[in-house]
């Protein structure tokens, strides 16, 4: 699972991708399909690229599930927090409240 930090640095200039046919799988991913939109909507701008891709990957608890059980990493999508820094801790809480709402606040620290 990648990081906050990682997540916020990725490619951001990717806007479209070409598959051969017997990668087709891939291209009807859903993660990829947001990750170029997101890309898409913010060309030039890979400060709101990156962090609407960490408010959409990284700070819903239901995301992070579902990522860490694809990737069979148990328990990691609670602990997105532990070991970040304090400084900008307030910051992600505020986009959680903002983005998710108050559930999402109590799945996230609960």
């Amino acid at each position: 699972i990648s990081s906050i930090a990682r997540t916020y640095a990725s490619n951001h200039s990717l806007v479209d991708l070409l598959i051969s046919n017997k990668h087709v799988g891939m291209a009807q991913c859903p993660r990829v399909r947001a990750a170029l939109a997101i890309n898409s909507g913010n060309v030039g701008d890979p400060h709101s690229a990156g962090r609407r891709k960490v408010i959409v990957f990284q700070l819903s608890s239901e995301v992070r599930r579902k990522t860490s059980e694809l990737q069979g990493v148990e328990d990691f999508y609670m602990r997105p927090f532990v070991d970040m820094n304090s400084f900008i801790l307030p910051d992600v809480v505020s986009l959680i409240g903002m983005n998710f709402g108050k559930n999402e606040l109590y799945r996230a620290f609960g």
